[in-house]
Order: structure tokens, then sequence, then C-alpha cells
């Protein structure tokens, strides 16, 4: 077998083959989800897609992501693989991701495996927060999303090319043979699982205002409960798929004016083709 690179066609073609095996798990096992961020623009804009995004994103209240983490573990998608925390050595985003068998992509980031993970889409869990005043829902939105990110770069971001000077002494002398010792692995996986638990302090169905708590970078990733009390479904590719029943509040508050696409020279993916492989 061969190893070559793929064209971003290519790409979205695994990406949808992914997307249809979930949702083809999730409808077997009654487990409700939601396309979330660019993927829900490309449902309700596009039908598809997004022509040059190279990722997919989905959501699931607290308690469908946590069943389909349990399930997956008992009943593995066949084909696939499922990267947690909980389950995948050297990976720590706040997330699952879902990967197919027999690609490759080297993520540039220092929290995930540096051999790269499949080729794979983002699912995100959605968490509750407090009180019913917008203002305070945002805040705690915003400082539980500033300390995972604060800690996924102090406890993993340890490259050279971080040090300078005398920096580098200590870093080779005191960090590296630390990090080297087989227990600090077990050690930062519970502090990451302790910092990610804290997410789930305020329960979905009990708020009034719910947000996208472990990786958003603006405060209006909060939005009110009743814009996911129920499903409608978009054309998305080659079959109709889930959105909230509130895609155009949160997208409205997400994104601003979401029918209208960027100019031209903003069109760019998120990943470099380079970096993805396939064997044939």
């Amino acid at each position: 077998m061969k190893k070559r690179n793929i064209t971003l066609q290519e790409h979205q073609e695994i990406l949808y083959e992914i997307l249809y095996a979930v949702d083809d798990y999730c409808q077997q096992n009654h487990i409700k989800y939601f396309l979330a961020g660019g993927s829900l623009i490309g449902a309700v804009r596009d039908q598809a897609i997004i022509p040059w995004d190279d990722d997919v994103d989905i959501w699931m209240e607290r308690d469908e992501y946590e069943r389909f983490l349990s399930l997956t573990k008992q009943r593995p998608m066949p084909g696939y693989t499922i990267y947690s925390i909980e389950n995948t050595p050297y990976y720590y985003f706040p997330f699952i991701k879902i990967g197919k068998n027999g690609t490759c992509v080297k993520e540039p980031f220092p929290y995930v495996p540096s051999k790269g993970i499949g080729i794979n889409i983002d699912l995100f869990p959605l968490d509750g927060c407090p009180s019913k005043e917008y203002d305070i829902a945002c805040q705690y939105t915003d400082r539980i999303f500033s300390d995972i990110w604060h800690h996924l770069h102090s406890w993993t971001d340890l490259r050279w090319s971080s040090f300078q000077g005398k920096e580098k002494l200590i870093y080779l002398k005191y960090v590296v043979p630390f990090y080297l010792m087989k227990w600090v692995p077990i050690i930062r996986k519970k502090k990451f699982l302790n910092l990610y638990n804290s997410c789930k302090t305020y329960n979905f169905k009990d708020s009034f205002y719910v947000g996208f708590l472990v990786w958003n970078f603006h405060q209006s990733c909060t939005y009110r409960k009743e814009w996911f009390s129920d499903i409608v479904y978009f054309p998305f590719g080659e079959r109709k798929l889930p959105v909230p029943i509130g895609y155009h509040e949160i997208l409205k508050t997400q994104y601003g004016d979401y029918m209208t696409p960027p100019p031209v020279e903003k069109r760019k993916t998120t990943h470099i083709q380079d970096d993805m492989f396939i064997w044939d």
C-alpha cells in the first residue's frame, strides 16, 4: 500500500463518509445530535459542506455526548476510531474526534498524538450555564474556556522553540527529564479530566442558557436552551441531517450575517492538505 496526499475534494468526501456513519450510528442508538459551527452554516446556506471548508462539526447535549462515548466503547464504529481524552494516549482536546481508519492528518497542536490521527470530524458537548442573566452566563462560558485554554498550553506546549537563552538550559536539565517519567502522562490526564469535568457543573436540561464551554473563542457561544428544544432537517450533501430548531438565532448570535459568504481572500481552509494522507 502506498501513502499519498489528498485533494480538498477528496478530503470533503471523507468528511461526508464519517458524518454519514455517525448519523447512522446515532439513528440506530437514538442519540440526538445537531450540525454545528461552519457545518450548520453549510447546511442552511449551501446545503453542503462550505465549498472551501475542510472540517465538520457536530454538537450533542452533554448527556447524549456521554452516552455516545460510552456506547462506542462497547460497540465500536467499524472502520472508525473515537479519539478522546478518556481513551486516547497523548490526546488532550476537551472534545471527541471521530477519525477514519486508513487515513492520517498531522494536527499542528501539541495536544494530539505527534504521529497523527485519522482524518476526522469534531463532536462537541453542550453544557448548562448558571443564571437567567445573559451577561452572567457569557462570563461563565468565557471563564471556563479561558481556564481550559491556559492549562492546555501550559501543560502541553513545551517545545524547544518555546524557550530562549537560559530557559533552554533549564528546559534540558529539569523539564525534559521530568516529562520522560512514565507517571507524568497519568497525572496530566487526571488534571485535564478534572478540569473538563468541571464543565458539567450545571445540567443542560435544568439551565436557561447553555454554552459551547469547552472550545469557544468568543462569548457569543452562549445560547438559549430553547433553541435546541427540537430538530429540523436540512439537506447536507446526499442526506438530510439534523439542525437545532433555533438555527437562525444560534447562527446570528455566533456569526452575525451568516448568509453572506466572506470575501474571496478569506475563504481559506483550516488544515494544510500536505499534512493529510490516505493509503491506497
